[in-house]
């Protein structure tokens, strides 16, 4: 079964405005950059750190979270550049995720949604991929990582994936 990550208005927001300020910035500093001059060498470098602030950009949206997919006894996180396969049979717990006071360690807080690794007082180190805070819930695993994920029908994902865990326990009893 397969669950959109849909990307709260705050997300959306967020996300709209830094590509509008950063695109802003770099015709306003390409256009400094030319009408300015010097050097090749100058030139060429001053327009590699615009670019590379293009990159930036491009990059995160390639890892932003993209769909949650069930099936085959695991938990496949896709993104628009490569996957995250959890193993029903490493997660320990489902349960709604309670927002804490969260610091991102390496993270993006709401461009293209929250991903990365965060820490707060609830959950200690854990990484995430959520597109809606509203819509958020925590996987731990047996290692005793958590991970926090996101998608439309929060709630539905939620029965959905413990009652596949549930069925996989089942059948290694019997």
């Amino acid at each position: 079964m397969r669950y959109i990550i849909e990307l709260s208005k705050s997300v959306k927001t967020i996300t709209a405005l830094t590509i509008l300020i950063v695109l802003s910035v770099v015709v306003y500093a390409a256009r400094h950059i030319l009408m300015v001059g010097g050097t090749a060498g100058e030139m060429a470098f001053k327009l590699s750190g615009l670019f590379l602030i293009i990159v930036i950009l491009l990059v995160a949206f390639a890892f932003a979270p993209k769909e949650l997919v069930i099936g085959n006894d695991k938990l496949i996180l896709v993104r628009r550049v490569g996957k995250r396969v959890i193993p029903l049979d490493q997660i320990r717990a489902v349960s709604r995720y309670e927002a804490g006071k969260d610091i991102r360690l390496f993270a993006s807080g709401g461009y293209f949604g929250y991903y990365g690794y965060f820490t707060n007082a609830a959950y200690g180190r854990y990484e995430a991929f959520v597109g809606s805070l509203k819509q958020a819930f925590a996987v731990t695993l047996e290692s005793g990582k958590v991970v926090v994920l996101s998608c439309a029908d929060a709630q539905k994902f939620i029965v959905e994936l413990r009652r596949q865990i549930a069925e996989r326990k089942d059948k290694g009893q019997a």
